[in-house]
């Protein structure tokens, strides 16, 4: 072992340690503060020269730009409907998930049909509700939501994205608002609330409970 590691000069907190320190970082091409931290104590041991290294290294403008920590994006504000207290199913999410397959009857010579799922998020509390749709129809839509409405109550507002059969629904329903005729007019009182449409996966709620932990 060289005499100067079995003898070093020991520094303690002051500016000449720090340049000390900055010359080694220099000379070992902007090593980590381990690596800095050895090459130091070949020749000298400063006194808690961990923090020393570090918090003089840290000032090193090549590091800095070299390791600079990730941009932290701003979230978003979040809708009223998800910290506004309520009552469960007055704001809600829906997305589909499918298609299943299951047999038509109890017979031997029954077939497989396509079916779906509909899933109803609460915003407030995350309760989960779910109808069984037969397509993607606006019409198979209209029926899962008329049992919906008739478990959970009305809805206040429904966010969903911009699939064919929630939009042709939501213009469907604004029809009956203004038909309020045959036997669809109790459902129309359903247009006193509000669709709105999303991107696909950007209120991430409904698609969260498709995929459970």
């Amino acid at each position: 072992m060289p005499f100067t590691q079995k003898h070093p000069i020991i520094l303690p907190k002051s500016s000449v340690t720090a340049l000390i320190i900055e010359h080694e970082h220099l000379l070992n091409l902007h090593s980590g503060t381990q690596a800095t931290l050895y090459a130091l104590r070949r020749s000298y041991w400063p006194i808690d020269g961990r923090s020393q290294v570090w918090s003089t290294l840290k000032k090193c403008v090549r590091c800095w730009r070299a390791n600079s920590p990730p941009v932290e994006y701003v979230m978003g504000d979040l809708p009223a409907a998800r910290i506004t207290e309520s009552r469960p199913f007055t704001n809600v999410g829906i997305d589909y998930c499918g298609p299943f397959y299951i047999k038509e009857r109890k017979d031997r010579n029954r077939r497989k049909i396509n079916v779906y799922v509909a899933i109803f998020v609460c915003l407030a509390v995350k309760a989960v509700h779910l109808e069984l749709v037969t397509d993607l129809t606006s019409e198979a839509f209209i029926a899962a939501l008329r049992r919906f409405i008739a478990r959970r109550g009305f809805c206040v507002t429904i966010y969903s994205d911009n699939g064919t059969n929630f939009v042709g629904a939501n213009n469907e329903l604004r029809e009956l608002r203004n038909l309020l005729q045959s036997d669809d007019h109790k459902l129309a009182t359903y247009s006193k609330g509000q669709t709105t449409f999303l991107a696909p996966l950007a209120s991430r709620i409904p698609e969260r409970a498709e995929h459970p932990k």
